[in-house]
């Protein structure tokens, strides 16, 4: 039986037409509703990455990172934790999870450099270090800012317990006192003196 070549011919176009709307379906844009609630976002999340939908549940740690708390600011704690250690697990099957985070580290980790002095970068790049187990870059970054001490020194050591009691309590404290005594070294003020003592204890300003 002669092959129907002309019927070939048009049946390709309708088959990658059908493969390109699939992909482009796929790699679709999540967006949240116009109302969002992070928690639920984060839940999501967690279970897109269990079922398989890992660059769903990506966009969706992403979003949680940079949105959850212009909603909840409640969710301070949790977002530099909880939420990143579940990112992390996400990553440790998902690539590009891991290369998100990274990328989000670093650009953290710019801002927290800069003349604006913005200590929520500097938060957000020293918990995503320990989740990476890197902190050896969240050291030299202080030891950076210690070395071109300004006006931003004031802001940051008068955060810097914080930041402290959180290596504290997850078995860091070697990487904490390393801090700790970045921040004494120029620290004159004997209530921040006291905060950071607490923090080696695992005490939260």
């Amino acid at each position: 039986m002669a092959t129907d070549h002309t019927s070939i011919f048009k049946v390709i176009p309708v088959a990658i037409l059908l493969l390109t709307t699939s992909v482009n379906a796929t790699a679709e844009r999540w967006r949240p509703s116009p109302t969002p609630d992070p928690i639920e976002i984060s839940r999501e999340a967690t279970n897109d990455a269990q079922e398989g939908r890992y660059e769903l549940a990506l966009q969706k740690h992403v979003w949680y990172h940079n949105n959850a708390l212009k909603y909840q600011p409640s969710l301070v704690g949790v977002r530099l934790s909880y939420a990143l250690a579940d990112w992390k697990r996400l990553a440790d099957r998902h690539p590009p999870a891991l290369q998100e985070m990274q990328r989000v580290r670093d650009s953290a980790e710019e801002r927290a450099r800069d003349d604006k002095g913005d200590f929520s970068a500097f938060q957000d790049t020293v918990a995503i270090n320990n989740i990476l187990n890197e902190d050896g870059r969240t050291i030299d970054l202080f030891k950076w800012l210690d070395e071109h001490a300004d006006v931003r020194y004031t802001l940051l050591a008068r955060k810097a317990a914080y930041i402290i009691s959180i290596l504290t309590n997850v078995g860091r404290s070697s990487d904490a006192k390393i801090i700790a005594e970045q921040v004494l070294q120029n620290l004159e003020d004997e209530k921040l003196k006291v905060q950071i003592g607490d923090a080696l204890r695992g005490i939260p300003p």
